[in-house]
């Protein structure tokens, strides 16, 4: 696939087809991470795991319209180089998150208590109590199949691999756009359940 056939799967709604062109962006970004990586203190678990966030970046990238194909600049080099950055803040993120709040960094964000994206956990804790929560459950209802049997095989805690051949999918890249894109559902729901006048903290 050329780059613009791969950008264009990536942003598909069509599992298959954006789970073939992952495959394909995965096989040209993969062995480079894999052995940066490894050179630079990690495993090869750990670079395929930095192969596998940096397509989910794209896609955030591509959703944003941050993310633009220039002349002479391959996607995969974009790629690799988010790819090694990527390592390269986890390295600095090991060596202690003290340094990081420093600066402002992990740790010191204001955070909200109940979001969509951490309700998983929630849900699982039962704590569905909160006017906040209820949204979320509602939001939660009303996403498809699909996104529901990805959340509750993560409440599961069942294995990636499981999922991705549960879903039909061939890589754990397109598992992680998956999920991504369901959180992001889930998030536009959740806003559309708060602005319901009706909404006094009860089902």
């Amino acid at each position: 696939m050329t780059d613009p056939e791969i950008i264009e799967a990536v942003r598909s709604s069509n599992q298959l087809l954006q789970s073939r062109a992952v495959d394909a962006l995965l096989k040209q970004i993969k062995p480079a991470l894999v052995h940066y990586v490894k050179q630079n203190s990690g495993t090869h678990e750990e670079g395929v795991m930095m192969a596998n966030e940096t397509i989910v970046l794209l896609w955030e990238a591509l959703g944003k319209g941050s993310y633009r194909l220039q002349v002479g600049v391959p996607l995969s080099t974009w790629c690799n180089s988010v790819g090694r950055h990527l390592w390269l803040k986890e390295l600095r993120r090991r060596k202690g998150k003290v340094s990081d709040n420093r600066e402002g960094g992990l740790g010191n964000e204001p955070t909200d208590p109940v979001t969509p994206e951490d309700i998983i956990t929630t849900v699982e804790e039962q704590k569905l109590v909160s006017a906040d929560m209820q949204r979320a459950w509602r939001a939660f209802k009303k996403l498809s199949p699909e996104c529901q049997k990805l959340f509750q095989a993560d409440l599961d805690d069942r294995p990636e691999q499981e999922i991705m051949h549960e879903l039909a999918m061939t890589n754990l890249g397109s598992v992680k756009v998956k999920r991504h894109r369901c959180k992001a559902k889930w998030i536009e729901l959740y806003k559309q359940e708060a602005l319901d006048p009706n909404d006094g903290g009860t089902e």
